[in-house]
């Protein structure tokens, strides 16, 4: 499920993606134009979450909104 969250700013992302990595799963890779983990992706350039597993995407939204 993807997620965008071109409304948020750098410092907000970073919370979002540390949670993703202590949650989902953790961090594979940082790219320069992506950030990825064990189900879960981060798209620098599309400001959008994608998550695997439709559970942890849930929780997401209901914890950060979507």
């Amino acid at each position: 499920m993807k997620i965008s969250i071109r409304h948020l700013s750098y410092g907000h992302i970073q919370d979002r993606v540390t949670w993703l990595e202590q949650n989902v799963g953790e961090r594979k890779y940082v790219l320069h134009n992506q950030t990825g983990g064990y189900g879960w992706w981060y798209f620098n350039n599309d400001r959008v979450i994608e998550i695997e597993n439709e559970q942890w995407a849930t929780m997401f939204i209901l914890k950060f909104g979507g």
